[in-house]
């Protein structure tokens, strides 16, 4: 399931929100933060109207502003007729014990990053982290959250599109905002990835190492690959009737069992294609199996590797690597050493260890 993930620019009315600021600097007394109906319900949660709920029990967890950790509280995500937008609403947020001045620092054009999780139609919990201008450990942060929203004042956010600009904001390991990049560990690490494994245990999260967190990685991970197969499908489809290719084939569709998702007819004659999705962007490490790597060293036709990245329900854009028999091929040389009885199930490739073609915007699905 895609990750509900929205930054939103708070307002004067939004730091009421806590208490230090209401007291202080009462801005008409509603003691919440705005969750904009356009992005809220149109993009976030468009089922939720449909729905009686009009007071829904979150658990919240803070975060922030700077390298200030969790704070876990619980509010509630309200509308009434008389509102505009939804609210997160509840009492207002004090300041805690051993930071009592925590969240006085923050201003009216600082942002917020929160992610939503629960069910599909509604939410039950969510992670806060708030991102102060005036906190040195949030500057960059702040800076890359204001010119991704633009004029906007909240905005939905891809998961692959939120991993990008935490990465190029180049936060320190400590920042609370790598809350949100456990998640990119998580899907490498139930893929077999070594480095999302290693990057878990080095933030000492326990739900992301518990065999729940896991189990659901693994389902989501199958879900972005069922996923970014369909919108290859559809691009093959498009490229068939353009006279691009001659036609195509889905094979893993009715082979569950088989090392490559679709074969293609192209004028040049077959060629193998294996498709490789993340949410997340092009630099994840690439999964291959030691079948896919045979299938592409030992098949008499070529094998192309196609990455799909940032991912979504609606859209993605996909690179592709021609021909990587070379590549398969020296892998596998390398493994020749290996003791009796041992053997490699799977590799993780650094995408820049292969050439690729200039990347292409994918979006929707066949009919």
């Amino acid at each position: 399931m895609p990750r509900k993930i929205a930054i939103k620019r708070l307002t004067a009315s939004d730091l009421t929100f806590f208490h230090w600021h209401f007291e202080n600097y009462p801005a008409g007394g509603q003691k919440s933060i705005n969750l904009n109906a356009n992005v809220f319900i149109r993009t976030l949660y468009p089922s939720l109207p449909e729905t009686r709920e009009t007071k829904i029990p979150l658990d919240l967890f803070i975060y922030g502003p700077g390298i200030h950790g969790e704070l876990n509280v619980q509010r509630k995500i309200i509308r009434k007729r008389s509102y505009k937008n939804w609210r997160l609403n509840g009492e207002c947020v004090t300041n805690p014990d051993d930071a009592p001045a925590r969240f006085n620092k923050l201003r009216p054009g600082d942002h917020v990053i929160i992610e939503f999780t629960g069910a599909v139609v509604l939410p039950t919990a969510a992670k806060a982290i708030f991102v102060a201008a005036d906190d040195p450990a949030d500057a960059a942060l702040h800076a890359a959250c204001a010119a991704l929203l633009g004029t906007n004042s909240m905005m939905a956010v891809a998961a692959g599109q939120l991993s990008l600009l935490i990465e190029n904001a180049d936060v320190t390991e400590n920042h609370p905002v790598n809350q949100l990049r456990l998640e990119d560990a998580l899907e490498d690490a139930a893929l077999g990835g070594d480095s999302g494994r290693s990057l878990l245990r080095s933030r000492g999260s326990r739900r992301s190492q518990s065999p729940e967190a896991f189990e659901e990685a693994k389902r989501n991970a199958e879900l972005i690959g069922r996923l970014g197969e369909e919108q290859v499908d559809a691009f093959l489809a498009a490229s068939a009737e353009q006279g691009l290719i001659l036609s195509h084939e889905w094979v893993s569709e009715e082979d569950a069992t088989s090392p490559f998702d679709f074969r293609l007819q192209t004028k040049d004659g077959v060629r193998l294609v294996d498709v490789k999705s993340t949410a997340y962007g092009f630099g994840r490490p690439v999964h291959v199996s030691l079948g896919e790597l045979r299938e592409m060293t030992e098949a008499a036709e070529p094998a192309d590797l196609y990455r799909v990245h940032e991912l979504t329900e609606d859209e993605s854009w996909l690179c592709v690597a021609r021909d990587v028999r070379a590549f398969a091929g020296a892998t596998l040389a390398a493994f020749s050493g290996l003791p009796d009885g041992v053997s490699v199930d799977s590799v993780s490739v650094n995408p820049l260890c292969l050439t690729w073609e200039p990347r292409v915007h994918l979006s929707g699905v066949a009919d």
